[in-house]
């Protein structure tokens, strides 16, 4: 999944739009996967 995609899902979960459309537990899954891809993203550009 692309960053692009994965903030999107999360900015959709963020709104609030849809109470008690995704788990607690895979609002807590997409926001790991989130913090991950932030630290991948960090390294990335230190890296470059």
């Amino acid at each position: 999944m692309t960053f692009e995609k994965l903030t999107g899902v999360y900015r959709l979960l963020k709104c609030e739009k849809f109470p008690g459309y995704y788990s607690v537990d895979e609002i807590r899954e997409l926001q790991i996967l989130v913090v991950e891809m932030k630290k991948e993203l960090r390294e990335l550009k230190g890296g470059a």
